[in-house]
């Protein structure tokens, strides 16, 4: 439907330039390739024309729709969220029992103490990570990812050229 609108619109709008510049120069014939919509084209058109304005409608609908329910859910959750600390006003709205919890598992798991292997900077000190070496594997050919899980940190990387 629309490859055919989009045809008898390109007919139609070549075919009203070329009326134009026929006005302007009145010497000039109408080119022989351009020819005047049929009375069914013309009628297909205008159906057509409808259509495609009723599917514009139709899309702006939904997508207006859409913008209003998230709208709404961002809306609610600011109002809870609003509601929580108006109660509370000098409490935080982490759940402390959590936070000390996972602070507690990083000091167990002594995450807060690893370093760079070369450097032995912390990620206080520097940033972090691990190298990571794609190679092909011998009997497939495709491409693997090794990594040796030691940490890297940006100096040792860049200023000593470590992989």
């Amino acid at each position: 439907i629309s490859d055919e609108h989009k045809r008898l619109n390109e007919k139609n709008e070549a075919h009203d330039k070329a009326l134009k510049q026929q006005e302007q120069d009145s010497s000039k014939p109408l080119p022989k390739d351009v020819k005047q919509l049929s009375e069914q084209e013309q009628k297909l058109l205008t159906v057509l024309k409808k259509k495609v304005e009723q599917w514009g409608e139709e899309y702006y609908n939904r997508v207006t729709k859409k913008i209003e329910n998230h709208q709404k859910q961002v809306d609610s959750f600011n109002a809870r969220v609003k509601a929580e600390r108006d109660k509370y006003p000098y409490k935080s709205i982490i759940d402390l029992a959590k936070f000390r919890e996972l602070t507690q598992r990083i000091r167990e798991k002594q995450y807060d103490r690893r370093s760079c292997f070369v450097t032995r900077l912390s990620f206080r000190e520097d940033v972090l990570g691990v190298g990571l070496e794609i190679r092909p594997e011998e009997d497939t050919g495709r491409n693997v990812f090794h990594c040796s899980f030691d940490l890297l940190s940006k100096e040792a990387f860049y200023d000593f050229g470590i992989r």
